[in-house]
């Protein structure tokens, strides 16, 4: 990653004949993360993970494949805390007020 200014990890697995009888998940999901997020990536400016709502609550393993991704990312945001990378990541949702989306809690909101 020399020279690099962004990373972005975007990787998933998320059909199930594929994940289900494998560890594809997981090492796309998490050995990836890792290595996006090893030293090298201390030179980066911005290191942003695109993440899953089905993260909130895994069930599955591609589901926990991506919320330990998030946690690999947050582990390697302290660790370089006041290098001056800034670490994001953002949930999305394939399906509205699915387990773990926050359009329950804007509803919730809204009525409150």
């Amino acid at each position: 990653m020399h020279n690099v200014d962004y990373v972005f990890h975007a990787a998933a697995l998320k059909q199930y004949p594929h994940v289900s009888s494998s560890d594809r998940s997981s090492r796309t999901n998490v050995l990836v993360a890792k290595k996006c997020w090893s030293q090298r990536s201390a030179q980066v400016k911005k290191a942003i993970v695109l993440s899953t709502d089905k993260a909130v609550y895994p069930i599955m393993q591609w589901e926990m494949s991506k919320a330990l991704s998030e946690k690999v990312m947050v582990a390697k945001s302290r660790s370089l805390n006041g290098t001056g990378i800034v670490f994001l990541w953002n949930r999305y949702g394939n399906v509205m007020a699915s387990r773990g989306s926050v359009i329950p809690l804007f509803v919730n909101q809204n009525k409150k």
